[in-house]
């Protein structure tokens, strides 16, 4: 059975005069550990890897930003993640039990 899909909650895409103390926010799918990512024009790419569903990353001002969502799976926990304890691993075969939910990017911006 394919795990429920990953999906950006908020804020919605092209939404515009977030506070720099936005919180974003997505589903994931059970058992699953999610890399976050964030970039804005002239700024590193910002990378988070959580077990969680909100994230509130501290933006900047009059910026626009892009973000989205990758989970993978199956994973107890980030300390499991971690652990180096793929599926399919050291053989490199695939375990039809490990999967990967992303999300389409989206993007907003911040006030002035």
């Amino acid at each position: 059975m394919l795990p429920f899909p990953a999906s950006l909650i908020a804020p919605s895409a092209g939404q515009s005069g977030l506070p720099p103390n936005a919180a974003l926010s997505w589903s994931r799918p059970a058992e699953s550990v999610c890399l976050f990512a964030l970039a804005s024009a002239g700024q590193p790419i910002r990378v988070y890897y959580t077990a969680g569903v909100v994230l509130n990353p501290g933006l900047e001002a009059n910026r626009t930003y892009t973000w989205g969502v990758a989970c993978y799976g199956p994973f107890a926990s980030l300390d499991a993640f971690a652990g180096g304890a793929w599926p399919g691993y050291p053989t490199f075969g695939w375990d039809v039990s490990f999967f990967l939910a992303s999300t389409p990017v989206r993007s907003f911006s911040t006030v002035p």
